[in-house]
């Protein structure tokens, strides 16, 4: 039983992301290869002195079950995690206060391996279904009351996000898109994001997506339903006479748009076995090319948070 945001080990010490729900055994498990070990690599291991050197590409590879040494998964390491990194201290104690089980956190990445870096290491913290809304509601919260040490995003760390996701967005446009999400912030002058997982009793409404593809389209659609719009994909059921979904599978686009909204996507169309439609964001790791924007979001916008911000 794995999902997405958890990690594991093969026998080869190597670490791998896991990429999918619920995968088949049989199969093998989905996932990219994130650390691999280097005896001059820029990492340690926290626990066994381990060098490693961290992995950016994107494949996905497929691990046999047989080839498997550890899983590691959010929740369970996540008490383990604040010993090690005390400002995931104030996340969890702001979470547990709104009402978020202990259960339903846990903290991904780097820290999750046991591979941070004290000094620089941003915060990767999943909250499990619906948890995982109150979690946000929490942390806008603390910001805006300046509670637990939790506090806004400067323009200057928006600026190293947005290069670091190099979106076809400009940066004000992202930025207004960003903000609102809620979902980001600093704690202890460190750079944190909520991330979504679906509980164990999400797993039900779980789809293949995997379709023929048919070309690159540029759409513009009313999103009917945004559900899981913070999962990985991330989906939003669209009104459009052509797509019935739209997709994202880079983090830039998740919580893009809300139900109601106008959105404008470009990306991969691709027909499932089924009939259903969808357009495709996040071909490739940086999506060039492919966007997901709210059309209603910057046509109602007055430009607040963005002034705010400037005069930062």
């Amino acid at each position: 039983m794995l999902r997405i945001r958890d990690f594991l080990v093969s026998k080869e010490d190597c670490i791998h992301a896991v990429v999918a729900y619920t995968p088949d055994p049989d199969e093998g498990i989905p996932t990219t290869l994130r650390y691999i070990p280097d005896e001059d690599g820029e990492r340690s291991h926290c626990a066994t002195g381990m060098r490693y050197r961290k992995e950016n590409d994107s494949t996905v590879h497929i691990v046999d079950m047989d080839d498997i040494e550890e899983v590691l998964m959010p929740s369970e390491r996540l008490d383990g995690a604040v010993e090690r990194y005390p400002p995931l201290e104030y996340i969890t104690a702001c979470l547990e206060d709104y009402g978020v089980h202990r259960n339903n956190m846990g903290v991904t990445g780097s820290i999750l391996c046991g591979l941070e870096d004290p000094a620089a290491s941003d915060i990767d913290f999943v909250v499990y279904g619906g948890d995982w809304f109150v979690a946000r509601e929490a942390v806008m919260s603390a910001k805006r009351l300046g509670d637990y040490g939790i506090m806004d995003i400067n323009l200057d760390m928006w600026e190293r996000i947005y290069r670091k996701r190099t979106p076809e967005l400009d940066f004000w446009e992202f930025l207004l898109h960003e903000v609102r999400k809620g979902n980001r912030g600093m704690v202890d002058n460190v750079y944190f994001d909520l991330l979504y997982a679906r509980d164990w009793d999400e797993m039900d409404s779980l789809r293949n997506w995997r379709g023929v593809p048919d070309g690159i389209e540029t759409i513009s659609a009313i999103v009917v339903d945004d559900t899981f719009s913070f999962d990985n994909p991330a989906v939003y059921e669209v009104e459009h006479d052509q797509i019935d979904y739209v997709l994202s599978f880079t983090h830039t686009y998740a919580g893009q748009a809300v139900i109601g909204e106008m959105i404008e996507a470009r990306g991969m169309v691709e027909h499932l076995e089924d009939g259903t439609s969808i357009l495709v964001v996040g071909t490739s790791r940086e999506a060039h090319g492919e966007w997901i924007r709210s059309r209603t979001l910057i046509d109602e916008s007055d430009g607040e948070v963005v002034r705010c911000l400037r005069k930062e």
